[in-house]
């Protein structure tokens, strides 16, 4: 797997634009790095890099241009491929140290940083799996679940939060017109694995130095988790399947009384006033039309240590 980048023919001496000169250096930049961490060779057109680095780069009198690019190269890989171990330590102790580092490797290459935060790197992750499932086999349902929960931990941490809905705008609201959906940090999450449990046992071990926890086994029932930020902490709160599916349809746009169509099983009104009750004091729900201001979004400063 390569970075789809366009090459322009190089020569010995050239006179390249801007534009020309940033992609040639991205693409050397990008190129993963060879099994012993150093900068290939050769180029995905068979150029050598050799070549290409002194078209672009001057050499000084203890570097070459090869040894000046490959600097950037190498800084490039490592600085990612740490904020992919800090994302996902979970994951990695599932999987061991040889496969992540080969999922982190093919994941990066096909999913460059192009983004100014480190925070959306692994944004395309769960897409990739799907597309990539033998680089994670064979628990390959549950190391989804996990890179699932591990990204929805990044998106509570520094997701925005907007103005909830008040009672006052819910008295008297038409169920057929009434709209809401979840804070956009917030993240619904079905497993049939107590991967919250795992994940927990995972960072504890860590913590404590300890080898990884047991592999949790699969449930014959699906478990329901929300994770939610709550007084600047991550939450894992486990879900009613009748409370999931509702805020699932809510947060898909539909009316509050579509929302409670053919709801199986049906809740008793009891367990409903207790969700909305819960749901209303952390401040989960919004208005549907509520847009995110600009200003809002990803203000946080990415801090593994916090998750």
């Amino acid at each position: 797997m390569t970075t789809n980048l366009t090459l322009p023919t190089v020569h010995r001496k050239p006179r390249h634009s801007l534009a020309d000169t940033q992609r040639m250096f991205a693409s050397v930049v990008l190129r993963r790095l060879t099994p012993r961490s150093r900068i290939q060779k050769t180029l995905p057109n068979s150029c050598p890099t050799k070549t290409l680095a002194e078209s672009i780069v001057k050499p000084n009198n203890r570097l070459t241009s090869l040894d000046r690019i490959e600097i950037y190269n190498r800084t490039y890989w490592f600085r990612l491929l740490d904020c992919f171990r800090e994302d996902f330590p979970t994951l990695r102790a599932l999987l061991g140290e040889r496969k992540f580092s080969r999922l982190s490797v093919e994941y990066l290459e096909a999913h460059p940083s192009r983004s100014w935060t480190l925070r959306n790197l692994p944004q395309f992750l769960l897409r990739f799996l799907k597309t990539h499932s033998e680089l994670i086999a064979p628990h390959i349902e549950l190391a989804t679940d996990i890179a699932a929960l591990e990204w929805a931990q990044a998106i509570a941490f520094d997701g925005p939060t907007l103005p909830p809905v008040t009672h006052d705008q819910l008295v008297g609201a038409n169920p057929a017109k009434l709209r809401l959906r979840l804070q956009p940090d917030i993240s619904l999450i079905k497993s049939h694995y107590a991967i919250d449990d795992y994940l927990l046992a995972a960072k504890e071990a860590v913590r404590r130095h300890n080898p990884a926890p047991r592999r949790p086994t699969r449930q014959a029932q699906p478990l329901f988790i929300a994770a939610h930020r709550h007084d600047n902490s991550v939450y894992y709160k486990r879900l009613d399947p009748a409370a999931y599916t509702l805020l699932q349809r809510l947060n898909r746009g539909q009316s509050l009384a579509a929302a409670f169509e053919n709801l199986h099983p049906m809740p008793a009104p009891a367990h409903v006033k207790h969700w909305f009750e819960t749901w209303m004091s952390l401040g989960w729900l919004i208005p549907a039309e509520q847009t995110i201001p600009k200003k809002l979004s990803q203000t946080r400063t990415r801090n593994s240590s916090a998750f």
